[in-house]
């Protein structure tokens, strides 16, 4: 399976595409607002299946972007999902399927002056991991 993972200024899903404005950048200012896209690219194979996946921000180590809460540490942007795809009559044996999915985020307090990205992982294939990075600009 394969993944393509866009930042923008907005994501939405609509009729079935993925629509970006402003995509592209990899620096923004703190806190950070903007929309992350996903194509996941579904082989023949794997229609007609349910394909669960979690999104999160990750820091430059790899480790997940936490806030201090009431409750204690908890993740920043953690986002657990499925997609799920069949296989239309006229679609010809063997071809692959696109399923967009759109994330947005206003004024994420990411600390300012480091690097982060959006780490993608399908939970049935601990594996298959996708991201795609950004920096924050250094405070005032």
């Amino acid at each position: 399976m394969e993944v393509t993972l866009l930042l923008a200024d907005y994501a939405r899903v609509a009729e079935g595409k993925l629509d970006l404005v402003g995509s592209g950048w990899q620096l923004t200012s703190s806190p950070a607002t903007f929309g992350i896209g996903i194509l996941f690219h579904i082989p023949w194979d794997r229609t007609n299946t349910q394909i669960t996946f979690t999104l999160e921000l990750v820091d430059a180590d790899g480790a997940p972007v936490t806030q201090q809460t009431d409750d204690g540490e908890v993740p920043l942007a953690h986002i657990r999902g499925a997609v799920s795809v069949g296989r239309p009559v006229e679609l010809k044996p063997g071809t692959a399927q696109t399923v967009p999915f759109a994330a947005n985020f206003a004024s994420m307090p990411v600390p300012p002056g480091n690097r982060f990205a959006w780490r993608l992982n399908l939970d049935d294939d601990p594996d298959s991991t996708w991201s795609v990075a950004f920096s924050t600009r250094p405070a005032a």
